[in-house]
């Protein structure tokens, strides 16, 4: 027996049997781990460094400055935020000679044969400190080129996020530069400083001009056109014992509409000033200002007069925002849209000028969500089966107000899908969304997208039919398939991914077709369901094992033989979605039937004799895995319930004695799970399983299948009980 915690401090030893008490025990450990927490709004100028599809950052300074000289200097700063102190990788490509100095010392310095090859990234390792540290990038013009590109090593950008990190910019995200210089600097900014104590002008443009502060908010931003709309918003705070009789008072350079709370307090068809006496609730309150532009300028000015303190506040909540409105337009006369709309945060406007988003009253800066938060409102596969086994603890438990964030949880990417598709294309990077809205792989939709259709049927995320058949139509028609129609991975951002089939990739896929089957009627996406089930046999079926190996080859045309438990714990669980939602007289149904039954013989064999799996499933002398073995109790007592399995007699056995292990070797008191593989790459042999792939605790591939086991063994009883 894998030992991960005395026996006394297993959850069998306090809870017994009582599943139901455990599955209270492990969703309250989760949602106490990962409160809900709201998006993060920052500032991000327009006019910054954007990414390319690699995910590198493209610091390209000969497009800035086309007549920089040969052999001038121009410098990036900025400053990058980390978690721990430790070692990180970096993958520069310079377009010429390029230094990276990382908190003072230098850690990279370009060679000739990086320069020459920019189609190629160098590597290099640096230390990070935890908190905040400081980059600088030195560039040198060359014939070659100026500038270069620049990111992690980890797949779409990993956590980094880069910070401007001058005194006057704190918070707002990206990277400074200057102009080209001749000569070099005689030492190098450091973090928190002024941008003037250096002695040379930083860029993007800080401040507006003289001038163009003279057009008013909205003439500096988006220009001045007689007529033309604009919206200001704000939220006016007042704390008092009761509600508080104020002035609003102002002036405006056009035709103007107030509005307080959505109610219109005051409309004045000309420019000139404007004074209303209003009552403002304890709380927090949305001001909302229309618009219209001048001949020569276009803005306002407005003041709260009380008695008492009223404080504006912009509505982003946005870090160092210290302007309180937001900005949008240029719209036209006859622009409409109504008023629960116009303030929200997550929805793109069709200007004049294209679609945008709100800004504040700076050059080029913009208002961007960001998630702060290590699991909560993310969308990855992991999380979609971890919130799929909390919302069916849920629906046992009756507990709404898990329904509920599991909904505004999966809302973070379905209300913001649109505006993180704009948010892309504009920075050539979203800020928090980037597996949805730029979906290479199965991985990056199926899971997720999956448990949103099963919340639908009890409650409905904004706009998740939207995502829904985003997905549908990314794995029906874009995904990679061979000629037979079977899925497979080509993804060039992750080499070991490329012309292979993954066992995974049958819960990345599968159970969505049948959700979304269920969701519109249409035949095909059950049928392709089916079809891959086949398919995948016929590639990963290890017959003298009768267990799947976890990867193929499409290009050697191999399978790697290995085993691995929760691969093979992906195809049962799948397996048993689809036979759950197939009808009854569906064509495939018999041979899936089938299938089910000839999966389940080779799984039963291998149970151990505590009543667990192990990680590689035909050694035991691996280690005892908590997110297999949940997978195969979910899946035997499904096919028991449910009528898939043929001989249930010695599956009855199997789920009881295996969830009781999973009570006494990897659950404790406390609602931790132990025994989690991570996530996964491949192998051709064992020991790859057995020693490098370790176990986590607590990682999200178990949880939810953890919860769903207890569920379905709960269930179990009841069903033999009747």
């Amino acid at each position: 027996m894998t030992k991960y915690f005395e026996e006394n401090e297993s959850i069998y030893s306090s809870q017994g049997k009582d599943i139901l008490e455990v599955l209270k025990t492990v969703s309250n450990k989760y949602l106490g781990s990962h409160p809900a927490q709201p998006l993060t709004f920052k500032l991000i100028n327009e006019n910054n460094f954007k990414k390319n599809s690699d995910y590198r950052f493209d610091l390209d300074l000969g497009s800035l400055f086309p007549n920089a000289k040969k052999e001038q200097s121009a410098y990036v700063w900025s400053q990058i935020n980390w978690m721990a102190d430790g070692e990180f990788s970096f993958l520069p490509t310079p377009y010429g000679p390029m230094r990276i100095f990382i908190n003072g010392e230098l850690a990279y310095k370009s060679n000739s044969l990086d320069e020459e090859n920019p189609d190629k990234a160098a590597k290099f390792t640096a230390k990070l400190k935890k908190g905040p540290n400081n980059i600088v990038f030195q560039f040198i013009k060359t014939t070659l080129g100026f500038g270069g590109m620049f990111t992690s090593e980890m797949y779409k950008g990993g956590p980094l996020r880069f910070m401007v990190p001058s005194a006057e910019r704190k918070h707002e995200v990206g990277f400074l530069y200057t102009a080209p210089m001749d000569g070099e600097l005689a030492t190098l900014p450091s973090l928190g400083t002024s941008e003037t104590s250096h002695g040379i002008k930083w860029y993007p443009e800080l401040n507006f001009t003289a001038d163009e502060l003279s057009l008013g908010q909205f003439g500096r931003i988006y220009g001045v056109k007689e007529g033309r709309i604009g919206f200001a918003y704000t939220k006016a705070e007042y704390i008092g014992d009761s509600d508080n009789y104020c002035t609003i008072k102002g002036n405006s350079e056009g035709a103007v509409k107030l509005y307080v709370d959505g109610a219109k307090i005051f409309e004045s068809g000309k420019a000139g000033n404007f004074e209303k006496e209003i009552k403002l609730k304890i709380g927090v309150s949305d001001i909302l200002i229309k618009t219209v532009s001048g001949k020569h300028n276009w803005g306002f000015n407005l003041e709260i007069i009380s008695n008492s303190t009223v404080k504006l506040s912009n509505p982003s909540s946005a870090v160092s925002a210290t302007d309180p409105w937001l900005f949008i337009g240029p719209f036209a006369k006859d622009f409409s849209i109504p008023l629960t709309q116009i303030d929200a945060l997550d929805i793109v406007f069709e200007t004049e000028n294209g679609r945008d988003y709100w800004r504040i009253d700076k050059p080029g800066i913009y208002i961007r969500p960001y998630l702060e938060t290590e699991l909560y409102g993310h969308w990855d596969y992991p999380l979609g089966v971890t919130m799929y086994g909390m919302l069916q603890t849920a629906l046992l438990t009756n507990r709404t107000d898990i329904v509920t964030y599991i909904k505004k949880h999966i809302e973070i990417s379905t209300a913001f899908f649109n505006y993180s598709l704009w948010d892309k294309e504009k920075y050539g990077y979203d800020g928090f969304n980037s597996s949805l809205c730029d979906i290479v792989s199965l991985d990056d939709c199926g899971s997720f997208a999956s448990m949103m259709l099963e919340l639908s049927q009890y409650e409905s995320p904004k706009d998740y039919r939207i995502v829904a058949d985003y997905v549908a139509d990314y794995i029906t028609n874009k995904q990679v398939r061979l000629e037979d129609g079977a899925f497979y991975r080509i993804n060039p951002k992750h080499i070991e991914m490329v012309n292979t089939m993954w066992v995974d990739d049958l819960y990345m896929s599968t159970p969505f077709l049948s959700r979304y089957y269920r969701l519109t009627g249409e035949q095909k996406y059950i049928d392709d369901a089916a079809k891959q089930f086949i398919l995948y046999m016929k590639y990963l079926w290890v017959p003298e094992l009768k267990l799947c190996a976890h990867v193929y080859y499409t290009d050697k045309k191999v399978n790697t033989g290995i085993p691995w438990g929760r691969g093979n714990g992906w195809v049962l669980f799948s397996l048993s979605e689809l036979l759950a939602i197939m009808p009854e007289d569906h064509a495939e149904r018999p041979d899936m039937l089938e299938l089910f039954n000839k999966l389940c013989e080779g799984y039963l064999a291998r149970q151990d004799e505590d009543g667990m799996w192990h990680q590689v499933l035909n050694d035991f002398d691996s280690y005892q895995e908590s997110s297999c073995t949940s997978m195969f109790i979910y899946a035997f007592s499904r096919g028991i319930r449910m009528g898939f399995l043929k001989d249930t007699e010695k599956y009855k056995q199997s789920v009881y004695k295996g969830w009781q292990a999973l009570t006494r070797i990897a659950i404790d008191k406390a609602g931790n799970i132990y025994g989690i593989c991570r996530g996964s790459g491949h192998s051709f042999t064992p020991r790859y399983y057995k020693y490098e792939l370790s176990w986590q605790l607590n990682n999200t591939h178990g949880i939810g299948v953890i919860l769903l086991a207890g569920i379905e063994a709960l269930k179990l009883e009841n069903f033999l009980a009747e």
